[in-house]
């Protein structure tokens, strides 16, 4: 092996010699360069002799955000780009922008052009929502529609939930959430067995139902 050129301290654009390494790329000494932007980088010699690399990277990053399409104040969907980040995904500018819900987030810009990301994740929740009706509404491991619905668990008492038990004479009352029947106990009279039913429709039921925006009927 020949004797390594010696060019420490010398620049090649933005790249500054400081001191060969013991790694070699097709046989050429790889030197540890300090870059003007403050980093560093290992670069063959031929490159910096040639002027194939004249930075750490940082050159085309600077020309990739300036060619990158400026989408200041556009709307896409939900979502409003504020301003580019210096972050990159897949060389793809990321963008901070506001969400109609009032959420950041960053986006790269490609996902807001080709409408892949139209919020902040918003969207999709509420869409969610929209289509539960359409999906039979089983939410939470129960169907709301049936929690909702007056007359569920239909009984010969007339009361739902409320059973009569003729060797004891007395009014038993259950309720059944997400398939699981909760004994609520055994009353001399419909009317008391059937309050127990009530409070527990609104301790179980109710607090589901609110979460999407449901009533069970009068």
């Amino acid at each position: 092996m020949g004797k390594i050129k010696d060019i420490t301290g010398q620049q090649f654009g933005r790249l500054v010699a400081m001191e060969p390494t013991d790694e070699r790329y097709d046989g050429r000494v790889v030197w540890l360069c300090r870059c003007d932007c403050g980093g560093k980088s290992s670069v063959c010699s031929s490159s910096l002799v040639k002027g194939t690399t004249r930075s750490c990277g940082c050159l085309l990053r600077e020309a990739s955000a300036k060619k990158a399409k400026d989408i200041t104040g556009q709307r896409f969907g939900r979502l409003v780009a504020v301003e580019p980040t210096s972050e990159r995904r897949n060389e793809n500018v990321v963008w901070l922008c506001h969400c109609e819900c009032g959420n950041r987030c960053n986006v790269p810009v490609t996902s807001l052009i080709n409408g892949n990301t139209c919020s902040c994740g918003c969207l999709r929740v509420d869409v969610s929502k929209m289509n539960m009706d359409a999906h039979v509404g089983r939410v939470e491991g129960t169907q709301l529609s049936r929690l909702q619905k007056k007359g569920f668990g239909s009984s010969s008492t007339g009361v739902r939930g409320v059973s009569f038990r003729k060797d004891t004479g007395t009014y038993v009352a259950r309720i059944t959430l997400k398939r699981k029947t909760v004994y609520l106990g055994s009353f001399p009279t419909l009317e008391e067995a059937a309050k127990a039913r009530v409070v527990a429709e609104t301790e179980l039921f109710d607090p589901i139902l609110e979460k999407y925006g449901m009533k069970r009927e009068e």
